[in-house]
């Protein structure tokens, strides 16, 4: 599974490699060149008319671009050296030994004074910042990356798009929109979160001979993406089964305006593996549920007691529940919802179930804090702000923090989704790279409500607590979260691919869950 690092943990890695393994930093300098070297040779495709220009700052990203240039100068191109400062002005120590280097090979470098015109160079090399950046851009930094932007070269930033917050993606005023990035040993933050993803380009992450992760400290608190191979741990399946092996899933969901919703959730749980799924909804959405999915249970209710009635009926049969997609917000939901919190099954709430926690203010955060089974909530930014009290550009600025603090406070499991959705419990957390802009569309996170059931029923078809070990392979439920937010965003890519981003329906995930599942 691919780690994610923030720029501090990104820098101890760096000084481990150094000072506890004696790794050379000279010996990660070149290696970093040459992979910046080869990539820019094997993405690019520059030929002997191709000009290339190296701009670099005072730090080690700069001295990172010095050895770039040197390397493409001993491969026959045409590459200039730009070091953004006064001739006199000090760097690194690296910096300064990479200089020397050029001066004794007789490579020139250019500095601002001898500032060339950009529009003249086909393939840019963006070494200022890095990953060290701390404070915004300022001046005369942020023309040089508006001139760079706008010379029309493709341009290949190193370790990421200089501007770009490396722990959290966010702009620091203005940042190189890059067409490729070519990173070190891990990838960072910043490359997947947006905006920052929306400068990286391409993104390379290249081993330069950092210790092995096993050996570095602190990494269980690592952010990771969830990949294919990890679809290894999703609930297994045996020949001598039947659909009790699998679960049941309950769905408290539609009410008299939203039954679409209901429809979503069921079909894609009953798609991702649940043996069983009922439907708990209001009467005038059993003919649409049953239409749409005749293999569904449907139970229905006209009145508040007639919803508490039957949702304690069906209580006893679950193994796991998913309540709030089109349920509302009357006072019908609240009981539901309350009730399905008194329960010790495993618990996802999404949409109107977040809604009504948030109507109640801290009363709703403390049942959710005194649950002892697992609980898993789905919100959307705009359902995160009303749950925590804080903007949705506040989130944005750090949604992994954001989503951790809340599920520390609250025992839960939190799937913040956002375009970079992150998965976390407060200890471990995933960040999601799958999905595209297809799946901005109405019903989209019930089909999420609806394959988080399904695995959940599956995980939980015997009835076991989560405290109590699991059969088996299955990962466990935070990973299993993360993988249900990765086949969802899997399925939403295949049918991106099939119909175009612009035609999708919600429908049309569920119906590709076959293609990434099989």
């Amino acid at each position: 599974m691919k780690a994610l690092l923030t720029a501090e943990e990104a820098k101890a890695v760096d000084a481990e490699s150094i000072q506890k393994f004696r790794i050379p930093s000279l010996v990660l300098m070149e290696r970093a060149a040459l992979a910046v070297s080869d990539a820019l040779i094997h993405e690019f495709r520059p030929d002997s008319c191709s000009r290339i220009l190296c701009v670099c700052s005072y730090g080690n990203n700069g001295a990172d671009g010095l050895a770039a240039a040197r390397i493409l100068h001993e491969r026959g191109f045409d590459a200039d050296v730009l070091l953004f400062g006064s001739r006199g002005k000090k760097g690194t120590e690296e910096l300064e030994r990479q200089r020397e280097i050029l001066s004794a090979l007789a490579i020139p470098v250019l500095y601002a004074d001898e500032m060339p015109v950009l529009a003249g160079y086909d393939i840019i090399v963006d070494a200022i910042f890095g990953i060290g950046l701390g404070r915004p851009v300022k001046e005369p930094y942020a023309s040089l990356i508006k001139a760079i932007n706008s010379a029309g070269a493709r341009i290949l930033s190193i370790d990421i798009a200089s501007g770009v917050y490396a722990s959290t993606g966010q702009i620091a005023g203005t940042a190189i929109r890059a067409d490729l990035t070519v990173t070190f040993g891990y990838a960072k933050r910043g490359h997947i979160l947006y905006p920052g993803a929306s400068c990286t380009g391409k993104l390379i992450t290249a081993p330069i001979g950092f210790a092995p992760e096993k050996m570095l400290a602190g990494t269980e608190l690592w952010v990771r993406c969830p990949g294919k191979e990890e679809l290894s741990f999703l609930p297994e399946r045996t020949e001598d089964s039947n659909k009790g092996t699998y679960g049941r899933a309950l769905l408290v969901a539609g009410s008299e305006a939203y039954g679409g919703a209901a429809c979503l959730s069921a079909s894609s749980a009953y798609r991702s593996g649940a043996g069983l799924v009922e439907v708990l909804t209001h009467k005038d959405n059993r003919l649409a549920v049953l239409n749409r999915l005749p293999e569904a249970i449907v139970s229905t209710w006209e009145n508040e007691e007639e919803a508490s009635g039957k949702l304690q009926a069906s209580l006893a049969h679950a193994s796991c529940i998913a309540a709030g997609p089109g349920l509302g917000t009357a006072q019908t939901a609240h009981r539901l919802v309350h009730e399905c919190l008194e329960t010790q099954l495993p618990l996802i709430l999404d949409a109107d179930a977040l809604n009504c926690l948030a109507a109640e203010k801290e009363n709703g955060l403390g049942m959710l804090a005194e649950r002892k089974a697992v609980t898993v909530l789905t919100p959307h930014m705009g359902e995160m702000s009303r749950l925590t009290g804080l903007p949705v550009e506040e989130l944005k600025k750090d949604s992994i923090g954001a989503a951790a603090g809340f599920a520390r406070r609250t025992g839960t499991i939190v799937v913040l989704k956002d375009a970079r959705t992150v998965i976390t419990d407060g200890s471990r957390t995933y960040l999601n790279q799958t999905g595209s802009s297809g799946m901005s569309v109405g019903g989209s996170g019930d089909v999420l409500t609806g394959i988080l059931a399904g695995l959940f029923a599956q995980k939980y078809a015997h009835g076991k607590h989560p405290d109590e070990e699991q059969s088996g392979q299955c990962a466990p439920d935070t990973l299993l979260a993360a993988l249900g937010v990765y086949l969802h965003g899997a399925a939403g890519d295949a049918a991106s691919a099939f119909l175009g981003g612009r035609s999708m329906l919600a429908e049309d995930i569920v119906m590709h869950l076959a293609d990434v599942l099989k």
